[in-house]
């Protein structure tokens, strides 16, 4: 029964997306708590700010939220939580005062989604489904004001292998006002999202690197600070290598229900010491009637470039062949 009626909606969704703009949900956002359309509480701005201490990421997530309606409105807040088993510790705040939350496992948290999909005819809130959630009652938001929210928490690093895995749900573009207050005029813009990931002891792990989006990584003063490059949709994967050994090692591996899985292998070389190994190079050249002309002024320009490149320890031999070969000495040369 629950798999035919997932089935039913996850076709009837698809369906509606064909006829409008997918409009999802990004971050926490505040559900109304009374029937009556009108709801006109939309978030303005979210700041993410993310501190790595070894094993243990330190999140602190800020929303901004205006009531852009005419009368006072009061909601639900609802944030999809990062995983079941790594979230911890977290407080809730509006402005400054403490909200009482909720935390919900997937399966708890698996029918508030379906319901909000359903009503919203949203495909982009399918991807939610089998995510856990953190829901608490915000207070009164008057016609007009502005009210901050902000929720700090711990998550607990997984490991990829051998790395450091740091996941987050940004979700896609913010949805639009309720159509149905004609003095409001929906806007479809995205939802400004700022997210920063600084490392503490920096100097433990490798450059970071993400199978899903871009970074851009600075270094100073320890520490080691990660920014996507490009606005931040979607699932965010961010994984850090430890440092101190030759090569880091992380595999990832998907297998969709009733299809052949995949992976992605990634090996991460350690730092190069300050001092390199001697080198040992032997070229060998044609230097046959074939090579008259240009290849053989290209072949000279190469070798003069290859020679250039050699420190004062190491070696080369340079070993020449026509109808005869012949070497340029008879042994290693400085």
């Amino acid at each position: 029964m629950c798999t035919a009626l997932n089935a039913r909606l996850v076709l009837a969704l698809l369906a509606s997306s064909l006829l409008t703009p997918t409009l999802g949900e990004a971050q926490g956002w505040i559900e109304p708590d009374r029937s009556f359309p009108g709801f006109a509480v939309e978030r303005l701005r979210t700041h993410v700010e993310v501190r790595i201490v070894d094993r243990i990421a330190h999140v602190e997530v800020e929303e901004w939220f205006e009531n852009r309606g005419g009368r006072l409105e009061e909601g639900i807040y609802l944030y999809p939580l990062p995983g079941e088993t790594v979230f911890q510790n977290y407080s809730l705040f509006q402005g400054d005062t403490e909200l009482t939350g909720e935390t919900m496992d997937a399966h708890q948290a698996r029918s508030i989604y379906e319901e909000i999909v359903r009503r919203k005819k949203d495909p982009a809130l399918i991807e939610l489904v089998g995510q856990g959630l953190l829901r608490a009652r915000v207070f009164p938001i008057a016609a007009g004001e502005t009210r901050r929210i902000t929720l700090r928490y711990t998550q607990v690093l997984e490991r990829a292998g051998d790395v450091l895995e740091l996941r987050y749900h940004a979700g896609g573009p913010a949805r639009a006002a309720t159509p149905v207050v004609q003095r409001i005029r929906p806007d479809t813009r995205p939802t400004p999202l700022t997210f920063t990931v600084t490392v503490e002891n920096a100097e433990g792990f490798l450059d970071p690197f993400s199978p899903t989006h871009e970074l851009d990584v600075e270094r100073g003063d320890g520490e080691m600070l990660v920014r996507p490059s490009t606005d931040l949709t979607g699932s965010f994967v961010l994984h850090l290598p430890p440092a101190g050994e030759p090569v880091r090692l992380a595999l990832l591996t998907h297998r969709p229900s009733s299809e052949d899985g995949y992976f992605m292998l990634n090996l991460s070389p350690g730092r190069v010491g300050e001092s390199a190994m001697p080198r040992d190079v032997t070229m060998v050249v044609d230097v046959s009637g074939s090579m008259s002309g240009e290849k053989l002024a290209q072949t000279k320009r190469a070798l003069s470039q290859l020679l250039g490149s050699l420190g004062a320890d190491d070696r080369f031999r340079i070993i020449r062949f026509s109808s005869r070969v012949g070497a340029y000495a008879s042994g290693w040369t400085w």
